[in-house]
């Protein structure tokens, strides 16, 4: 192995290359002793272009080592242009497993040749900066060398709704199991009494809690995508719908079109007043979504509002562990409130895996809200992610509840 210290705007780079081929571009602290080595010295002379401005192409032989899937993705990098920004989704998307995104921002994130290998032209998708392991200032001043003004996630912060709507409205098209209108058949079993919903990932939400749905007036809460307010329209249920994305809302177009049944279909933000009249429902169905708002006092109250008496609101609530582990779901990595609009570094990671913008809330602000908004609990269960680690572990993360409003 032959290595190499070089001076640049952007710090001291420690270049590696085994075999004449560049295996490492680090950024460090200290300066230690040069090796002869001709694909180092071409390297500098590249290096030393590209930081004047003369160069936007490196021709240079590469040989990271890594899996198959991260050398596909660095590869992917590699032909994002000089000038140019991408996306996890998009670089996702160009290796041919759009539903990979979060695999990509780790393989992003452990690039050993960084400037050669472009990671820091991967930015958010809604277009702020995302973490990288030389530094935002570094990778801010990469951009700025690019002609890019990247904002910070505290400009952003204030538009959080936006950002999470069109983040849903890109997991649909990659396949979002959320995101996945039901199927003719399913209308059909559900009008035969053959039918099951959920609440949070797993556990069908109890027949008991819902009683006769015919004639009913029921609203969908952050719970377009239709699939469960199709299965309460084919109950005979008077339906209404509230979501925020996009997709979602096209979703319950469609199948209410596919099926031929009437559906009151508002696109609205929840955390804003809701636009229905006093007592005008029997029944909200509120699948887990407050993780994507800040603040979840005051949806319990209009849901108290919008309310008949003798209604039921039934929830999916998370109760916080998700936000406190690592990807592996191995190590506690976070502390609580996981709140990125406070905290940047929270907003970061969130950018990195491309999970829009979320939000831990504690059991006093989801179960102990519900209860100050007026309403009785009647009965809850809990349910684990559904997949990785914790689920393995039969580790509860989510929360149902059955509140009526007496």
């Amino acid at each position: 192995m032959n290595q190499k210290y070089i001076k640049s705007p952007v710090g001291t780079l420690l270049l590696e290359a085994v075999d004449g081929a560049i295996t490492k571009l680090d950024f460090v602290n200290v300066i230690g002793k040069d090796d002869p080595c001709p694909v180092l010295d071409e390297a500098e002379r590249q290096l030393k272009a590209y930081f004047e401005g003369k160069r936007k192409v490196f021709e240079l032989p590469l040989a990271p080592e890594g899996t198959a899937f991260q050398r596909r993705v660095w590869a992917a990098l590699r032909e994002i242009p000089w000038g140019e920004v991408r996306s996890y989704g998009d670089i996702a998307r160009r290796i041919g497993q759009p539903g990979a995104t979060q695999a990509v921002g780790q393989a992003n994130h452990r690039n050993p040749i960084a400037i050669l290998i472009p990671c820091h032209r991967v930015i958010g998708s809604h277009g702020s900066l995302t973490g990288y392991g030389g530094g935002l200032d570094r990778k801010r001043a990469l951009l700025r060398l690019e002609g890019h003004d990247i904002s910070e996630p505290a400009a952003v912060a204030g538009r959080y709704q936006d950002i999470n709507a069109a983040t849903i409205d890109r997991w649909i098209d990659e396949g979002w199991e959320w995101g996945r209108p039901i199927d003719h058949d399913t209308f059909l079993r559900a009008q035969q009494d053959d039918w099951a919903v959920r609440l949070t990932p797993t556990k069908p939400v109890p027949r008991a809690w819902f009683g006769d749905l015919r004639g009913k007036r029921v609203l969908g809460l952050a719970s377009g995508g239709g699939q469960q307010m199709p299965i309460f329209a084919a109950l005979g249920s008077d339906c209404a719908v509230l979501d925020y994305s996009d997709k979602q809302i096209a979703s319950e177009r469609m199948v209410a079109a596919r099926e031929g049944y009437a559906i009151q279909i508002v696109q609205a933000d929840m955390t804003r007043p809701l636009p229905f009249e006093e007592e005008s429902f029997d029944l909200i169905f509120h699948p887990v979504s407050n993780c994507y708002i800040r603040e979840v006092l005051p949806v319990w109250r209009e849901c108290f509002r919008v309310l008949k008496k003798g209604g039921a609101l039934l929830s999916g609530l998370d109760n916080g562990v998700n936000f406190i582990v690592d990807d592996k779901e191995e190590k506690i990595v976070n502390r609580l409130p996981f709140d990125p609009v406070a905290d940047p570094e929270q907003m970061l990671k969130l950018q990195e895996q491309d999970a829009g913008v979320q939000f831990s809330h504690t059991l006093e602000d989801q179960i102990g809200g519900q209860l100050r908004a007026g309403f009785q609990l009647t009965d809850l269960y809990e349910d684990t992610n559904g997949e990785g680690r914790l689920h393995a572990l039969n580790i509860p993360s989510f929360i149902a509840t059955r509140m009526v409003k007496p």
